[in-house]
């Protein structure tokens, strides 16, 4: 459905308001839609009339793809983050085993996190 009306102010200046809606129950645009609209065309009618078109352009976001590590694959990421060379992390993860390095990789998150526990506490006080 689209609905278009027309207001003139008080200079004189011709206002439309259009309304552009999906058809059916489904609706034409979501509420995170990103909208553009901008006239493409401006022309005189024989008639002495103005005709508008205008280009109405919505785009919707897009939801990244979740990437989802295997266990074994995130062990060997997080050696290689720690400077480890990706051949090498495979082999430690194969000796170690997984849940080794990530019960490591976890208390190394929960340490940064009581780190920054720590800090916010000092700012906290004034220190």
């Amino acid at each position: 459905m689209h609905v278009t009306t027309k207001e003139v102010d008080q200079n004189g200046t011709h206002i439309l308001t259009s309304v552009v809606e999906g058809d059916g129950p489904n609706p034409i645009a979501s509420a995170n839609a990103k909208l553009n609209a901008k006239v493409i065309s401006l022309q005189r009618t024989e008639s002495g009339g103005v005709q508008v078109q205008t280009a109405l352009t919505i785009d919707e976001p897009t939801s990244a793809p979740v990437v989802t590590l295997a266990p074994a694959d995130e062990a060997v990421a997080y050696l290689v983050a720690k400077g480890i060379a990706e051949a090498e992390a495979k082999e430690d993860v194969a000796t170690f085993g997984v849940d080794r390095v990530l019960a490591a990789r976890a208390k190394d998150a929960a340490e940064a996190q009581a780190k920054l526990d720590e800090q916010l506490a000092d700012k906290l006080a004034g220190r």
